[in-house]
């Protein structure tokens, strides 16, 4: 009898082993490690991006940017910890590599601090150190004249309302910048997709589901049998394909959350104008493009476009709103900036016909573009002078 009992469990053992190693194949294949890292990095489909033209450090950069890891930070949840690598680095305070030219030794006019926030896209995903949007910037107002230091505060997946707290964290230390730059529009959307809420981070029913896991889960046997069923290679991938399924969201939800979206959207700039106006800093909002904007796509924008489908109504119907609202100024009338739209940047004759490496990041082309269409905003409305002298 021992015997039957024992064959059905150790067949079922096999089998789990034998799930638990293809699982692991195709995790290491999509070039994810076994805590979601890419410690054995192998591939990233955005390799392939028709807007990188087969350029010859794309694979290593996506190798770098895929050993990247992220710390716990008080109020905003996450940021980068530090990293050395040829292509990406990030200091110690998580904030990314930019380009800034050296100042020398000769007496000079302090360089005006200027702070840019957003999300992976003001990081600079798909992009090396020197052609992320910050350091084209910093680039820009150099060749200008204009002495710059361009800090870098992008964060993966931020909304602008962890941006607005990592500013609030900023002054609190005396860290006053002369110039803020904010970069938004993405995730602020897909964060209402994802949550069907505006105005919170992403990924927030993790956050619900970690709150008081000690109190929910006292026994020390089910709570390491938890932990290893998570980190196991199957749930990891059944996981990520749960993630990768995209629905639609209903039509009667698309309004209510563009709605939500925009007004949050439109709070967060109201606060931020006024930390400018009580702590002496000029604000420039910036309303970001998405694949779903563009005009002309290549084929391999396309594809990416498809990918999105069940999330492309609520983008256009938000970006509809916000698009309007600032076409017509319909904003409060003490404002001193309205946000720029940048949705259309890719549009025109002179545009190239490929920017994008997914839905929302762009190439190192496609930063070009938008980081000349900021300074050339930023200049028409007037930089701050440098403060004092070195």
């Amino acid at each position: 009898d021992a015997k039957i009992v024992g064959w059905p469990m150790a067949i079922t053992a096999i089998l789990l082993g034998v799930l638990e190693v293809g699982a692991g194949a195709i995790l290491q294949w999509q070039g994810t490690s076994i805590k979601g890292e890419a410690a054995a990095w192998t591939y990233d489909y955005r390799e392939t991006a028709d807007s990188y033209s087969g350029a010859s450090w794309v694979k290593d950069y996506y190798k770098e940017l895929g050993q990247t890891k992220v710390r716990w930070t008080p109020y905003a949840y996450w940021e980068y910890m530090a990293f050395r690598g040829h292509h990406l680095n990030i200091d110690d305070h998580g904030r990314r590599a930019t380009w800034n030219r050296g100042h020398g030794s000769q007496p000079k006019p302090r360089p005006i601090k200027v702070f840019m926030f957003g999300g992976s896209t003001m990081f600079g995903t798909g992009a090396r150190d020197a052609y992320t949007i910050p350091s084209i910037v910093a680039q820009l107002l150099s060749a200008q004249g204009v002495e710059a230091e361009v800090s870098n505060f992008g964060q993966s997946g931020y909304v602008s309302t962890q941006e607005v707290i990592r500013l609030m964290r900023e002054l609190q230390k005396g860290n006053v910048p002369d110039v803020v730059v904010f970069y938004d529009g993405i995730n602020d959307v897909y964060s209402a997709y994802q949550n069907r809420e505006a105005g919170i981070p992403q990924n927030e029913f993790n956050r619900v589901k970690e709150f008081n896991r000690d109190a929910s889960v006292r026994d020390t046997s089910k709570a390491l049998l938890v932990q290893v069923i998570q980190y196991s290679n199957v749930y990891r991938l059944m996981a990520k394909a749960k993630k990768s399924a995209k629905p639609m969201v209903q039509e009667a939800d698309v309004e209510r959350l563009a709605h939500d979206v925009r007004r949050v959207y439109f709070a967060n700039v109201a606060l931020v104008e006024g930390l400018g106006r009580r702590f002496g800093f000029k604000v420039f909002f910036f309303w970001q493009p998405v694949i779903f904007t563009k005009t002309v796509l290549s084929e391999y924008e396309k594809r990416e476009l498809e990918k999105e489908r069940g999330v492309a109504p609520l983008y256009r119907a938000v970006y509809d709103q916000i698009g309007r609202e600032i076409s017509a100024h319909r904003i409060s009338a003490h404002r001193n900036e309205v946000p720029v739209d940048l949705s259309s940047a890719f549009d025109g004759t002179t545009s190239p016909p490929a920017v994008y490496t997914d839905f929302c990041h762009l190439s190192e082309r496609g930063n070009q573009i938008v980081a000349r269409q900021m300074v050339m905003y930023m200049q028409k409305r007037g930089l701050p002078r440098p403060r004092t002298p070195l």
